[in-house]
Order: C-alpha cells, then sequence, then structure tokens
C-alpha cells in the first residue's frame, strides 16, 4: 500500500483518487476551493459509474495542502495546466525532496514549468517531477461526490524531467499506474506527444456555433470531429511531426496514439474517432470557456509553436488556431502561455533534458 496525495477534485482527480483507494492505496484528496468539496468532505465517501463501478470512503479529504502531501510518497497533480505554477508555489514550502510529483497530464512542458517554479521559490532540491502525456481516463464528474468513468486508457506515456530518474521512478509507481504507464525516454516525447492540443482546440473554434447553442448539445467527438476538422487537425500533427524531426526524437501521428491507446484498427483520424467508444458518449461542453481552449492553447499549441519557429518552421495551422482561439475569448495566448523565452531558455539547453 502506498500513501498517495491527489491535488484537484475535477474529473481526473476524482477519477483516479478513488480508483486508486479500490485497489487499496492510501489516498488523500485535496482541492484548493472548499464550496467544491464540502459535502465530500463530511463523508469522505465517492461513488464511481461506468467502466468502474463501485463506492469508496477516502482516508482524507481536505483543503489543507500540508496535511494532504505529509508523508506522501506520491503526490499527483489533477488539476488543469495552467494551475501549475500556482500549485508548485504553494507546494515549494511543504514538499520534500524524497517524494515524486507526477503531472496528470503535464501537457506540454509541464513538468519544466513545475521545477523552474520550485527552484525559483527557493527549494534548493525539487522532487523528481514525472511528466504524462495524458489523462488515464475519459470521465466526468457528475456530482461533488460522484464520477462517470467512461473509459480508460490502455496506456499513458509518461516521462522524468531529468532521465537519469526514469527507472527509479518507474520502479517505485502505485499497481494502477505500474500497469498502464510506458516509460519514454525524456519530456520531448511527452511534451510533443501531447494529444489534447490537437483533439480539443481546432474541434471547439469549428464548432463554435454548437456549443454555444442554447438547444441542443452534441457529442463533442463522434459529431464535432466531421471529416473535415479530422484533415485539419492532421495538418496541424503534420507540424508537430515536422518539429519533433528536427529535435531528432520519434513520436507517433494522433491517429496512430489512439490505435494503441484504444485498440482501434480506423485508417484514418476521422475512423478511429468513430469507431471509438470510449467517446461516443462524450458530450461537447457548453461554453467556450473551457480547458479546451483556456489550458490547451497556452500549454500546449502555444509553446509548440514558439519552439517551431526557433527551427524556422511556419506552423501556420496551429497558429491559425492560436489566433482564433485568442480572437474569440478575447485573450493574448502567446504572451500568457508557456514558451522558452519565458523559462529563460535556448533551444539548445533544452535539448540538454534529453
Amino acid at each position: 500500500m502506498k500513501r498517495i496525495a491527489v491535488l484537484g477534485a475535477g474529473n481526473s482527480g476524482l477519477a483516479m483518487a478513488a480508483h486508486l483507494k479500490l485497489l487499496g492505496e492510501e489516498v488523500r484528496l485535496w482541492n484548493r476551493s472548499k464550496r467544491n468539496i464540502q459535502e465530500l468532505m463530511m463523508d469522505r465517501k465517492i461513488r464511481m459509474t461506468g467502466e468502474i463501478e463501485g463506492d469508496v470512503i477516502l482516508d482524507c479529504v481536505t483543503t489543507d495542502l500540508g496535511i494532504a502531501i505529509q508523508e506522501c510518497e506520491w503526490i499527483m497533480v489533477t488539476m488543469p495546466a495552467t494551475a501549475h505554477g500556482d500549485i508548485a508555489r504553494r507546494l515549494a514550502p511543504l514538499v520534500k525532496p524524497e517524494q515524486r510529483i507526477i503531472l496528470h497530464p503535464g501537457r506540454t512542458f509541464g513538468a519544466l514549468e513545475f521545477e523552474q517554479t520550485l527552484l525559483n521559490m527557493g527549494v534548493a532540491k525539487a522532487p523528481t517531477l514525472l511528466e504524462a502525456i495524458t489523462n488515464l481516463y475519459a470521465a466526468r464528474k457528475v456530482t461533488e461526490k460522484e464520477v462517470h468513468i467512461h473509459g480508460i486508457k490502455r496506456e499513458v506515456r509518461f516521462s522524468t524531467l531529468h532521465p537519469e530518474n526514469l527507472m527509479a521512478a518507474r520502479a517505485a509507481l502505485p499497481d494502477l499506474l505500474a500497469e498502464a504507464f510506458i516509460p519514454v525516454k525524456n519530456m520531448l516525447f511527452t511534451s510533443l506527444g501531447n494529444v489534447g492540443m490537437l483533439l480539443h482546440c481546432a474541434p471547439m473554434i469549428f464548432n463554435l456555433g454548437r456549443v454555444e447553442s442554447e438547444t441542443s448539445s452534441f457529442r463533442y467527438y463522434n459529431e464535432g470531429i466531421t471529416p473535415s476538422v479530422a484533415k485539419f487537425i492532421e495538418k496541424m500533427n503534420k507540424e508537430v511531426m515536422d518539429l519533433a524531426v528536427r529535435l531528432r526524437i520519434s513520436i507517433d501521428p494522433v491517429d496512430e496514439w489512439m490505435r494503441k491507446t484504444y485498440g482501434l484498427s480506423g485508417e484514418t483520424l476521422y475512423e478511429c474517432v468513430q469507431s471509438n467508444e470510449v467517446y461516443r458518449n462524450i458530450i461537447a461542453p457548453k461554453t467556450i470557456k473551457t480547458r479546451y481552449l483556456l489550458e490547451d492553447v497556452p500549454c500546449g499549441l502555444v509553446p509548440i509553436e514558439n519552439l517551431g519557429h526557433q527551427f524556422g518552421l511556419p506552423m501556420t495551422h496551429i497558429g491559425l488556431i492560436i489566433d482564433l482561439a485568442g480572437a474569440v475569448l478575447d485573450q493574448d495566448f502567446r504572451m500568457s502561455g508557456r514558451t522558452l523565452e519565458k523559462f529563460g531558455m535556448t533551444v539548445k539547453e533544452l535539448e540538454n533534458y534529453r
């Protein structure tokens, strides 16, 4: 049995905390806002439906971060990537070097931002940081105390920020993650392999009218990713793949990732999406102010475009989605998003993390 702190009581946090507890781990759940866990704090009981069913009682539900992580071997950050800086600042006076932190997921350069924030806050030696390529679960929070799990990915690739820590971290993973988490060489693989920025941003932009419709809802993946939308995503993916070649790393295109992750056999991205039963009943957000844009643009598309430009790549299709998202949401995502300049880092220094 391992003692694990899960930070964040959203879709992913509830699913992860409940599933880990169901499998016999000691689990503490923390959330920044008490408002979102008031009922849960009273009896600590979570109900899971869907792919996994059952009720569990967590060991602790709290808004006190010190209590949540005390003597925990693993700290799992399940919050949106836009919260990584804030969580790192909160953890800085509390975390111990021997603890391990998983960003679930890290999106693009999440572990890099997290460690830099810890060091800037005066942490002498940062704990081992893991960056997952995506979320293990396709899950939706039904109520404060119930989560519906549409499906579980067959594999989730992960890396450590410093590759020399990879094998020790892998050996110490909780059983659930040891079965699903597949190690890759370094965080360039996980950061460029960030599929959320591809599957979330363009479909949201191209379906704005349907998203904001007051009279109807639609299935986000199966109806929102039409043949034309899928082709545009493939063009974005090609720009990521071209960047990976420049960085001398090999990543799967998004359709191959989907085949491996969900056991699909479609020949194109569109066919993979349409044949994915896990996606079939996931309903689209009802607002454009969703993590599909507010997280995946600044913490996915922006750093990828930024890095591509430093290699002289045009990044045309990715840049177009950044422009449209910024115009629709009235935000300068390039200003707020992750860039090497914000990390005070050059491409050559980035490659030192191989």
